[in-house]
């Protein structure tokens, strides 16, 4: 399957990554396009 983006990360968050969404929301509050910033690959 072709995709505009093959470097995006699909499927299911890792750990780690589930850990800085949460922490960052605790900082941030909900700035989801700043705490998206953090996430590599991520959309």
């Amino acid at each position: 399957i072709n995709y505009l983006r093959p470097g995006l990360k699909r499927g299911m968050f890792s750990q780690e990554e589930e850990d800085v969404v949460i922490d960052l929301q605790a900082k941030l509050g909900n700035k989801w396009s700043q705490i998206a910033m953090h996430l590599p690959g991520r959309t």
